[in-house]
């Protein structure tokens, strides 16, 4: 007879492979920002649909790890989008220890654009984000739920865009540790090359995870890394990248991370746009 647990396992499987399907059935694509992580107020235009594919590779002196997240994002109308983002495939092969291999989590974001930008007026968004815990392997994910809430400012001047966002993550808390609700923040910005090429360059950070308070004997960044490493304590990264534009609605992009940790992520991807609208 199955269990409770056996059941959450098999239901999460399901979702998961329900992801993977949809993926592949449209080529699954993600946020016209690659491979930028900033938010964008800028949303796509109603009934328009969004395909991005990236991989990752990250170096660092703790070892390997690879991933393969895929986005896909839908305009339903000119003031609301809503973008999925599974990872099909995570790799973690530390220096000591085996190698790790499964799907990471996946996180659904509304974006509301309750302010279309104007001449002097950037384009400002909320946005609510939900972390589901498709992860089954506590190396890849903490096996939590988390939600964050986001503000977003857009800006178009000149051949530059600029992105702002402040965010709250509110993380799922496992039981045997305590940890604190986390700041996000992130700026980027776009340069318009030329027609066909866009340089970019990103700062994204959040504070740490890890609580201060004197009762929690295991509030250590290696007790947390223990339970997941993404309890570990605040980031910060920087990045700088690239797009190449085929056609208008389709670009190659390639992002290169580099963060506190001393850890280089490499990001190359593409994204398609269908039923692509030309900007007025």
């Amino acid at each position: 007879m199955k269990t409770k647990t056996d059941f959450i396992v098999e239901l999460k499987t399901i979702i998961s492979a329900l992801f993977v399907f949809l993926g592949l059935f449209i080529f699954c694509q993600a946020n016209a920002q690659q491979p930028l992580e900033t938010e964008t107020g800028q949303l796509l235009k109603a009934k328009s649909l969004e395909w991005e594919n990236t991989f990752e590779y990250q170096l660092s002196g703790e070892g390997k790890e690879a991933a393969y997240p895929m986005a896909i994002a839908y305009g339903i109308s000119d003031y609301w989008e809503l973008l999925v983002e599974p990872v099909f495939y995570t790799n973690i092969s530390p220096k000591h220890g085996k190698s790790t291999t499964g799907i990471g989590d996946a996180e659904v974001t509304l974006t509301w654009n309750f302010i279309h930008e104007k001449k002097y007026c950037p384009a400002i968004a909320v946005a609510g984000e939900v972390k589901i815990p498709t992860a089954h392997n506590k190396l890849i994910g903490t096996g939590m739920t988390d939600y964050t809430v986001y503000l977003v400012a857009s800006k178009k001047i000149g051949k530059f865009n600029f992105h702002g966002n402040i965010g709250y993550t509110f993380l799922g808390n496992p039981d045997t540790i305590k940890i604190d609700n986390i700041i996000d923040y992130a700026f980027a910005t776009e340069f318009h090359l030329s027609k066909r090429i866009d340089l970019l360059a990103e700062v994204v950070g959040n504070t740490s995870s890890m609580s201060e308070s004197p009762d929690n004997i295991n509030s250590s960044p290696e007790n947390a890394a223990n339970i997941s490493p993404e309890l570990a304590g605040g980031e910060l990264t920087g990045m700088i990248g690239a797009r190449f534009y085929i056609k208008p609605q389709f670009f190659i992009a390639l992002g290169v991370t580099y963060d506190n940790n001393n850890a280089l992520l490499y990001r190359p991807g593409f994204t398609y746009i269908f039923n692509y609208k030309k900007e007025e």
